[in-house]
């Protein structure tokens, strides 16, 4: 800290201060800086130098000492121990940065009732902490908890943090599915930043507009997309998207092929893989030849470089892994059993080697689906394996179109034939809101479900 001054103290003793005045920002900063550099020192964004401060100070008719809290001290061991959170939450140690979090709030919870912006930041940190940790449930209460906080907002701060707790609120529903109650959070995150005339980050308008594109409003997604300010391959990748879910595909995956290549060249491995599984995905629907050398040169680029990295990103895990199913199911359905076996040895070693269970059941349904279409072992032991697929969703409560397939094909191995094509019904009628994406993603793993 510059000049030992904490500036989120500082920033909002001269925001109190100049309230009690009753002056704007603008009388404030006459004669002595910008509008927005004062906003910045009022917000603890800018260091503030001491000329600064006294001046400040000066025009506020006090000794600049009184700008400085008294309990800087404090401040500096809460400054200091949110760092080293910040540090947990890199190394994804969500437990040990809610550990800490809980200290700190026992410790000083006067300091942080009287300082609403950090309190608005504690409970940012603790949401993130909460995700880290797989608590989705926990994570999007106290981004809710933040929206409720500071109903009147005093700064610049608290919008920016509001905003990103609306930002969080939409992934989170996205992740759900649930596209519209995510849009309305996204959208409510634009309106408060552009309310208080603060920048909207890009990645914001890029979550909108692939979220437009899965709820099929294409003109709002083209719309979005122009917003994308800064330049980057990602625009391109989103407008490859766009052209694709348009049914332009010749067009789209051209453009995918372009944007692939720059992620290789800046080994954007998240994106790489997005890319892959978008190309894979959309492939089988365009009518040129192109499009089937891109979707081999992309299970080739899996093949024999995605799947053999060391990931420590869970998303980058959860991608891969998905775009594997897709591959494998592809083949079992083309009947390439060598194919097949070959790239579930392939996911099965990277599972393990990555200590990844998060998607067994599906791997195991698709070890059984092989089994009984290649017609090479028993059905006893491919009923086992359904049975062990059935027992890990159970446990995780995971009532999908997955447990559907899994009754349905153990109602044909068993003799109470009857008793698991009824449970196969009753779990594919409590997943009936299903959009089309969902069902066409579906269809791969269950041939049998669009004639029911």
């Amino acid at each position: 800290m510059e000049n030992n001054f904490d500036r989120i103290v500082v920033g909002n003793n001269i925001r109190n201060f100049r309230k009690q005045k009753k002056w704007t920002l603008e009388q404030l900063a006459k004669g002595i800086c910008s509008i927005g550099k004062m906003s910045n020192i009022e917000n603890g964004i800018t260091d503030i130098q001491k000329k600064d401060l006294i001046q400040i100070a000066k025009k506020l008719e006090m000794p600049y000492t009184q700008l400085i809290n008294r309990n800087e001290i404090e401040h500096d061991k809460i400054l200091q121990q949110m760092e080293e959170i910040q540090v947990y939450l890199s190394l994804n140690m969500g437990i040990d940065a809610l550990s800490q979090l809980e200290g700190i709030k026992k410790d000083f919870k006067q300091e942080i009732d009287e300082h609403p912006t950090l309190k608005l930041n504690l409970k940012y940190i603790e949401g993130q902490a909460f995700l880290i940790t797989g608590n989705d449930f926990n994570a999007s209460t106290i981004f809710y908890q933040m929206l409720n906080l500071n109903s009147t907002v005093s700064s610049n701060g608290d919008v920016i943090l509001r905003a990103k707790a609306q930002h969080k609120l939409g992934e989170l529903y996205e992740k759900n599915k649930q596209y519209q109650m995510a849009i309305e959070h996204l959208k409510k995150a634009i309106d408060e930043l552009e309310a208080y005339n603060i920048d909207v980050s890009w990645i914001v308008y890029y979550n909108l507009s692939i979220l437009c594109m899965y709820k099929r409003q294409y003109d709002k997604a083209s719309v979005y997309l122009k917003f994308v300010k800064r330049k980057n391959t990602k625009l391109q990748y989103l407008e490859a998207l766009l052209q694709m879910f348009s049914e332009n595909y010749k067009e789209g995956i051209e453009l995918l092929k372009k944007s692939k290549a720059s992620f290789i060249e800046s080994q954007d491995t998240e994106m790489i893989l997005r890319s892959s599984m978008a190309t894979l995905y959309f492939a089988p629907f365009s009518p040129t030849n192109y499009a089937v050398r891109m979707e081999r040169t992309t299970v080739s680029l899996i093949e024999s470089d995605l799947i053999k990295m060391r990931y420590e990103d869970k998303v980058q895990i959860e991608l891969l892994v998905i775009t594997m199913h897709y591959i494998i199911s592809t083949h079992i359905q083309a009947d390439n059993y060598s194919k097949v076996a070959t790239y579930l040895d392939l996911l099965i070693n990277f599972e393990n080697s990555h200590d990844f269970t998060e998607y067994k059941h599906i791997t195991l349904l698709l070890r059984a689906m092989y089994l009984k279409s290649n017609k090479t072992n028993d059905p006893k032991i491919i009923d086992q394996i359904l049975e062990q697929a059935q027992t890990i969703m159970e446990e995780r409560e995971l009532r999908n179109l997955h447990l559907y397939n899994i009754f349905y094909e153990r109602s044909l191995l068993h003799d109470e034939k009857n008793s698991f094509a009824f449970k196969a019904i009753e779990v594919f009628c409590q997943n009936s809101n299903l959009d089309t994406l969902d069902l066409i993603q579906f269809e791969h793993f269950m041939p049998n479900i669009i004639p029911v």
